[in-house]
């Protein structure tokens, strides 16, 4: 049986910038987040049963599938160490959006893959075997949770980015304490963007400054980056209004009246976490949540 890394934390993940930009082939920039994260450890009576569920789930999934895994899964060194009382315990938040299930798909790789490979293999392995739990995966996330490094993806080339941007340091998340799922938000952008104004303010404005901001993110001009992410704000406050739960809507227009803070959607909106950029040392925000991203 294979011997178990019990002190491997497999990171919880944000998507920085690139949501719906993404699925038009817009620059992603993802980074782990360290304040949650999963880990193997021995099951006992008061195991989540969810989590042993979603594991065992993922296991059968990747026996059915095994002639046409792309990653080379030991699959009986993975069985053999279930069987022996192993599971993926976690505390990253389900609907969330942080990667739940892509921390579990990276730490089943990180254990049991027994030959490396390229990113870009790598990338769409895990995206093969994140289809368990969605029925499509870009791959970003497990990627993220599986280097443990900020990824940006350009036109379909992996970056890694090896040092720490300056502007994280302003990054905060702030939840809304709204349960929300990916794919309502989705389902209401793509029929948003049948309606030709809407496609010319996400073509001419939303993907530019995605891009932009990612360019200066990766560049640490944190000034440009300010400046960027108020842009970006005031932008995703009128495009995506229907996406914004009234209590942020408050808190988000006060933090553009006042430049103390922005906000920005962190995945698919209506609930969830939402990304916000710090311009003072104090931040005004009461009544919610803040994660710092560290």
């Amino acid at each position: 049986m294979k011997v178990i890394s019990e002190s491997r934390t497999y990171s919880s993940k944000v998507l920085l910038f690139g949501e719906y930009t993404a699925l038009l082939d817009g620059d992603i920039l993802a980074t782990p987040l360290s304040h949650y994260h999963s880990f193997w450890e021995k099951k006992t009576t008061s195991s989540s049963e969810l989590l042993l569920r979603g594991l065992s789930n993922c296991i059968e999934y990747l026996i059915e599938n095994k002639d046409t895994l792309i990653l080379p899964i030991d699959l009986e060194a993975l069985q053999a160490t279930v069987s022996d009382g192993y599971f993926l315990n976690s505390t990253i938040p389900l609907g969330y959006g942080l990667g739940s299930s892509a921390s579990l798909v990276a730490a089943i790789a990180d254990q049991f893959m027994h030959e490396k490979v390229s990113n870009e293999i790598l990338k769409q392995g895990l995206a093969q075997m994140e289809e368990c739990f969605h029925s499509v995966s870009s791959g970003v996330d497990p990627l993220v949770t599986f280097l443990n490094q900020t990824v940006r993806i350009n036109n379909e080339k992996i970056s890694v980015i090896n040092h720490r941007p300056t502007a994280l340091d302003s990054m905060f998340l702030l939840d809304s304490k709204i349960e929300r799922t990916t794919k309502a938000g989705v389902s209401w952008f793509l029929e948003e963007m049948e309606n030709e104004s809407f496609q010319f303010l996400v073509a001419r404005d939303l993907i530019r400054l995605n891009n932009s901001i990612i360019a200066a993110f990766v560049e640490n001009e944190k000034e440009e980056v300010k400046t960027l992410f108020k842009e970006l704000s005031t932008l995703q406050l009128g495009i995506f209004e229907k996406l914004i739960p009234s209590s942020i809507y408050h808190i988000w227009e006060a933090g553009l009246a006042s430049d103390t803070f922005y906000m920005k959607l962190c995945g698919a909106g209506g609930g969830g976490f939402f990304m916000g950029y710090q311009c003072e040392k104090n931040l005004p925000i009461q009544d919610f949540p803040i994660i710092k991203i560290r």
